[in-house]
């Protein structure tokens, strides 16, 4: 069974992996199938395909031999174990302390003293390509930091791409889709409710995993997590993945309605396949991803929907994103999305 946490003088090496108590999210070494480059990231354990952190992302492991560990100063590091080189490190406030460093459920990387159990460093606090319920977006007046989520250079290449999404403090609080150094979009300021400008956002292409509630108002509730496993469910179905314009929502409600649910089927499965299982998959995962939370099952029953426990299954509600979606590039395109915004990240501390 893969544990959760590593202390000093352990380590992660290729083919092992952390795995968060829930078994929600696994940290580990990856490579994608087009590259001989290897990275140290965090995925959905259902969706390994789901990458939502990278941390050697500029810097890629050209072989195998990678090891997470902790430094003798208390730091996490990636080590190139083929020349001893550290290709990543926290760069986390030197600490005499023994340290050690666990994943949580909600997907945080989080490395602590283990005398006074403080945090010395966060992946919250470093996002790379998605925002997860509970990050901050803005920046921290008494020390500069700034949250900052960048796109994948191309979809094989975790390296900073040309857009980034960051909250521009100058005058009226707002935030900015970047594309490179020319802004792409404005969100207009904030008005205590929401930003007052049009309620479309263009966003990235890993961030389609946010629920309505979180997503326009940075409000979690219960389903959020149900949100985000339907869209994992119809991307494993389909062989796609729900990029920031949603049409894998929009396209996948349209085929259901239609009565052609199984032309969403990734194109790779071919053969004899149970017709009525996929097709109660696809009602499953449409359930999960229903704007208002109300209206979404919960987590156990979803499970005895697809174990075919549960004999009735709901129509589901058509999402409101089938009349929004206007697709307008091939990695940015308008939704209604506005991820985890609180006006308190603001604040100097």
């Amino acid at each position: 069974m893969a544990l959760d946490y590593f202390r000093q003088h352990q380590n992660i090496t290729y083919g092992q992996k952390l795995e968060s108590a829930g078994g929600t999210f696994e940290l580990g070494f990856f490579t994608n199938a087009a590259s001989t480059k290897h990275y140290l990231g965090l995925w959905f354990k259902v969706s390994p395909q789901a990458i939502v952190w990278v941390a050697n992302h500029d810097s890629p492991l050209m072989n195998t031999s990678g090891a997470l560990a902790i430094s003798d100063n208390g730091n996490l590091i990636l080590l190139d174990n083929s020349n001893g080189t550290v290709v990543w490190s926290s760069n986390s406030t030197y600490t005499a302390n023994p340290t050690s460093v666990q994943l949580l459920d909600s997907g945080n990387l989080v490395l602590r003293d283990l005398e006074t159990n403080g945090v010395l460093w966060q992946s919250f606090d470093w996002p790379t390509n998605t925002y997860l319920p509970g990050m901050k977006v803005g920046k921290d007046l008494k020390t500069g930091h700034e949250w900052v989520v960048f796109s994948w250079r191309t979809s094989d290449d975790p390296a900073n791409g040309r857009y980034h999404y960051k909250m521009d403090i100058f005058g009226s609080p707002e935030i900015v889709i970047w594309d490179g150094t020319q802004k792409h979009y404005r969100t207009g300021p904030w008005n205590g409710l929401r930003f007052s400008g049009i309620p479309e956002m263009t966003t990235f292409q890993d961030l389609g995993y946010m629920s309505p509630e979180y997503a326009m108002g940075g409000k979690m509730s219960v389903k959020s997590d149900v949100y985000s496993f339907g869209v994992i469910l119809l991307e494993i179905l389909s062989g796609r993945r729900n990029n920031g314009n949603l049409v894998l929502l929009a396209d996948s409600w349209r085929l259901w309605q239609s009565g052609k649910a199984l032309k969403l089927l990734d194109e790779t499965v071919s053969g004899p396949f149970p017709v009525q299982e996929l097709l109660r998959c696809i009602q499953v995962g449409l359930l999960c991803v229903q704007d208002c939370p109300d209206d979404r099952p919960q987590m156990n029953s979803v499970l005895s929907m697809l174990s075919g426990e549960s004999t009735a299954l709901n129509e589901p509600k058509k999402p409101e994103v089938c009349t929004r979606i206007c697709p307008i590039q091939a990695h940015i395109s308008e939704s209604r999305s506005v991820m985890g915004i609180t006006i308190t990240d603001l604040e100097g501390r």
